[in-house]
């Protein structure tokens, strides 16, 4: 299965690529304070081939699970990053640990491209293609990503507007 959307933002689409993904790990723990404690790298930094770990806040992780998945607290997302391409804003990540792996879906893996549409504007465009335990779970994690997923970019939106991170 796959879902997508996109997410106008108010700001460059060089500025956000270079916020969200090539220096995703200082941005955003800035942007998105509630939830994301650090991210790490196994590799160098964000490019083909590296894992990326997205750590959670613990009292994030806990109210996330309450909501989604009582059963199951995740502290981390560990993707390996399978296609990055900076010079058109295009990344594709497979999600090897934690998210909703075996929580609901049995695999997942995302893609983004940023369009820059004017100078100060962009679109993320963003899909997912999972891969849901059970058809139980298919409404549930399609609601699930189509909420959480333009909440995250809208955050580094917001962070960006109001601090000269990334500006040329």
């Amino acid at each position: 299965m796959e879902v997508g959307g996109k997410v106008e933002c108010a700001v460059a689409a060089k500025r956000m690529w270079k916020a969200a993904f090539e220096d995703g790990h200082t941005c955003m723990p800035k942007a998105v304070t509630h939830a994301i404690s650090h991210v790490s790298y196994d590799g160098p930094g964000f490019s083909q081939g590296s894992l990326r770990t997205i750590h959670l806040h613990r009292s994030y992780a806990e109210h996330l699970s309450q909501e989604q998945h009582p059963q199951h607290v995740v502290y981390h997302v560990k993707e390996q990053l399978e296609k990055v391409d900076p010079q058109n804003f295009k990344m594709k990540g497979k999600f090897l640990e934690g998210g909703f792996l075996n929580i609901l879906v049995k695999k997942y893996t995302q893609s983004v491209h940023i369009e820059g549409t004017s100078p100060n504007t962009c679109i993320v465009h963003w899909y997912v293609e999972y891969e849901a335990l059970s058809e139980e779970h298919q409404a549930h994690i399609l609601t699930v990503f189509q909420e959480l997923v333009p909440l995250g970019y809208k955050a580094i939106e917001s962070y960006l507007l109001s601090h000269d991170d990334y500006k040329e």
